[in-house]
């Protein structure tokens, strides 16, 4: 049964990209933002949405995937409507279940305590779908669906109506969880309290956190220091995982290779599961500036008037550079 509060205030949802859209973006998280403070996403980090909250990074808008599943989300709700027979109603609000904890939702399903959220899906992602009439959808929308309905007391299930490859529409239910929605709703207070504190995440392998990280000590104070015995252990680390690396980027180039041998001058190769191209690339041009500098230095002369004019510094890079004593 739902225990939550009722939702603190509700308005209509502002236009993505428009500037109360970014206001509300970086003012908490929404329900596309549970897997990233999760650290679920395989498409962003928590430290993307520390970035976006803190205006080091402006939220992403739309890419041209996401800008069709807002052209599809009418048709295909309509259409999971009819093969279902429910009626579904556009929902154009934002509520917020508490400060910074909000949501947007689809449509609300007529009849009862639920919700429909559509998305759309490339037909190589088909395996990310389990069987269908389940709740065995992307982790990323498992945690989102939850977030909705955590936004929304009353609400008891989320369906998901997929469609994948622009043709095939599959259907999904997620069920309330109170015990994930527990768990989820103790990760994002966290992150709330720490990013509004100015406490980054923990450090992940993202490179918002390496971005960030090179940020905080752009430059370095020449001192050197002892490696503590946890930190001498990361370094023994990374090493076995660089030389792991480098054998599995060579396994990599040999794949390669002989797809390449085996193709020779097709363009591309079609089996059963997987689909080889092997394509020239349209011929491409450029300007050679060198040999424009050294042209105009030769008939104009002044040549340390015109490099100090166009020379500009700058920051130089801070390489990190990991090695075996013995090898120094």
């Amino acid at each position: 049964m739902n225990t939550l509060a009722p939702p603190r205030r509700r308005q209509r949802s502002p236009e993505p990209g428009s500037a109360e859209w970014l206001t509300l973006r970086r003012s908490g998280l929404g329900a596309t933002d549970a897997a990233v403070v999760a650290g679920r996403s395989r498409f962003a980090s928590p430290f993307d949405k520390f970035g976006e909250m803190l205006g080091r990074t402006a939220p992403k808008i739309a890419t041209e995937a996401m800008e069709w599943g807002v052209i599809l989300e009418r048709p295909v709700g309509l259409k999971w409507a009819a093969d279902t027979g429910r009626t579904v109603r556009h929902n154009g609000f934002t509520y917020w279940l508490e400060d910074g904890i909000f949501s947007h939702y689809d449509f609300d399903v007529g009849g009862e305590a639920a919700i429909l959220e559509v998305k759309t899906a490339s037909a190589y992602g088909q395996r990310e779908w389990g069987e269908q009439d389940t709740d065995q959808v992307p982790t990323e929308y498992l945690l989102q669906a939850q977030h909705e309905i955590m936004c929304r007391p009353g609400i008891e299930r989320c369906y998901i109506a997929v469609l994948i490859g622009g043709q095939k529409l599959q259907r999904y239910v997620v069920e309330r969880d109170d015990e994930l929605i527990g768990h989820l709703l103790t990760i994002e207070r966290n992150f709330l309290a720490r990013t509004r504190a100015g406490i980054p995440p923990e450090i992940d392998g993202s490179e918002a956190a390496t971005e960030y990280l090179r940020s905080v000590h752009p430059k370095d104070d020449g001192t050197q220091i002892d490696l503590s015995p946890d930190v001498e252990n990361a370094a023994r680390e990374y090493l076995a995982l660089k030389a792991q690396e480098k054998e599995l980027a060579e396994k990599i180039a040999l794949q390669g290779n002989l797809l390449r041998e085996r193709l020779a001058a097709a363009s591309s190769a079609i089996g059963r599961e997987v689909k080889v191209t092997y394509r020239t690339s349209k011929d491409r041009t450029e300007t050679n500036w060198k040999a424009i500098a050294n042209f105009m230095l030769d008939r104009f002369g002044r040549e340390q008037e015109l490099i100090d004019q166009y020379t500009e510094t700058k920051p130089g890079a801070r390489p990190l550079i990991v090695t075996w004593i013995g090898d120094l």
